[in-house]
C-alpha cells in the first residue's frame, strides 16, 4: 500500500509546462513587427532602428518572463504580455515629413530669390511669410500623436509655404533707388451729355436757353377764329 501511495503521487506530480511554443509566438510576433517596420516608407533609417530596439526590449522582458514562470498559467500570461507589448510598437514617422517640409521651404525661399521683379524688401517679406508657415508646419508634426495627424500636418504645411506667391509691385534702378512707376493723370468727369458740364476751374457751365414766345392762338400774327 505504501509503495502504492508512493508511486501515484509521483505519478501525479508530473505536470509538464509548455513553454516552447509560448517563446515561439513570441519570436512569430517579433519577426511579423520587425518585417513592418521594415517595409513602413514613411520611417527614417533612425526611427526603423529606434522601433526595432523597442520590439527587441519587449520580446526579451517576454522570454525572460516565460522561462521564469513556475505553472502554465504563469507561461501563458507572460506570453500574452509579451506579444501585447510587441505589437504595441507602432513608430510614427516624423524624420521625413520634417525633412518635406525643410526642401518645401528651401525650393520656396530658392524661387523668390530668383524673382527679380521682387525688391528686397518684397524678397525678405516672402521669405518671412515662409518661414512661419515652416515653423508652424514643424511644430504640429512634432506635436502629432499619431502617422495620420504628422501626414495631415505635413500636407497642410506644404500647402501653406507652396501658397506664397509674392507679387513685385516696385522695383529699384541700379543705384538701389525706388522706381516710382509713371502715373496718367485722369481728368475728372463730366457729363458729356445733359443739361450742364463743367469748365478746367470745375464751374458749371449752363447751356443757352432758347426763348419761345408764348401761344397766342393766331399764326403769322393772324387769327385763326372763324368769321362771323
Amino acid at each position: 500500500d505504501g509503495a502504492q501511495t508512493t508511486g501515484t503521487t509521483a505519478i501525479n506530480a508530473v505536470n509538464p509546462v509548455g513553454k516552447e511554443k509560448a517563446l515561439e509566438a513570441i519570436q512569430t510576433a517579433s519577426e511579423t513587427k520587425i518585417a513592418s517596420i521594415d517595409k513602413n516608407a514613411k520611417l527614417s533609417d533612425a526611427e526603423k532602428a529606434a522601433a526595432k530596439a523597442e520590439v527587441a526590449q519587449a520580446a526579451i522582458a517576454a522570454v525572460n518572463a516565460i522561462n521564469e514562470a513556475k505553472d502554465q498559467d504563469g507561461v501563458d500570461a507572460a506570453q500574452t504580455t509579451g506579444t501585447t507589448a510587441v505589437e504595441a510598437v507602432n513608430p510614427v514617422g516624423k524624420e521625413k515629413a520634417l525633412e518635406a517640409i525643410q526642401t518645401a521651404s528651401e525650393t520656396k525661399i530658392a524661387s523668390i530669390d530668383k524673382n527679380a521683379k521682387l525688391s528686397d524688401a518684397e524678397k525678405a517679406a516672402a521669405k518671412a511669410e515662409v518661414a512661419k508657415a515652416a515653423i508652424a508646419a514643424v511644430n504640429a508634426i512634432n506635436e502629432a500623436k499619431d502617422q495620420a495627424g504628422v501626414d495631415g500636418a505635413q500636407t497642410t504645411g506644404t500647402t501653406a509655404i507652396n501658397a506664397v506667391n509674392p507679387v513685385g509691385t516696385s522695383s529699384t534702378n541700379s543705384a538701389g533707388n525706388g522706381i516710382t512707376p509713371p502715373t496718367v493723370e485722369v481728368p475728372a468727369y463730366t457729363e458729356p451729355v445733359g443739361t450742364s458740364s463743367t469748365d478746367g476751374e470745375g464751374n458749371v457751365i449752363i447751356p443757352p436757353t432758347v426763348e419761345v414766345p408764348a401761344y397766342t392762338g393766331s399764326v403769322n400774327g393772324i387769327s385763326e377764329e372763324m368769321p362771323a
